[in-house]
Parts: structure tokens; C-alpha cells; sequence
């Protein structure tokens, strides 16, 4: 049995999340999105499903 405390898990996120680009995915319609909003955060790549299941 492998046991963990909060100082590993602080640990692994310092060396490897912790400055590293952050990735989010939003799923939905764009009709219900405000895209020029969500433009302020960073840019958006949007992709089709089949672009996705190659």
C-alpha cells in the first residue's frame, strides 16, 4: 500500500504542474458562450468532434 500526505502532493505539484501551461476544455453550444469574454483569459482553439476522434 503506497500512503501520501499533503506535503508529497504539494511536492509533485511544485515540480511538475507549477509553471507549466494550463490547458481548460469547455464543451457546449457556442450560442451559450461568451466567446469575446472568454477571449480576455487567452486564446481559443476551436475544434470539431471529428477533429478530435481521428
Amino acid at each position: 500500500m503506497i500512503t501520501m500526505d499533503i506535503q508529497d502532493i504539494s511536492r509533485f505539484y511544485q515540480e511538475q504542474v507549477s509553471g507549466r501551461p494550463v490547458v481548460y476544455v469547455i464543451v457546449g453550444n457556442l450560442k451559450c458562450i461568451d466567446m469575446k469574454k472568454l477571449a480576455e483569459y487567452g486564446t481559443i482553439v476551436e475544434v470539431q468532434k471529428k477533429e478530435i476522434y481521428k
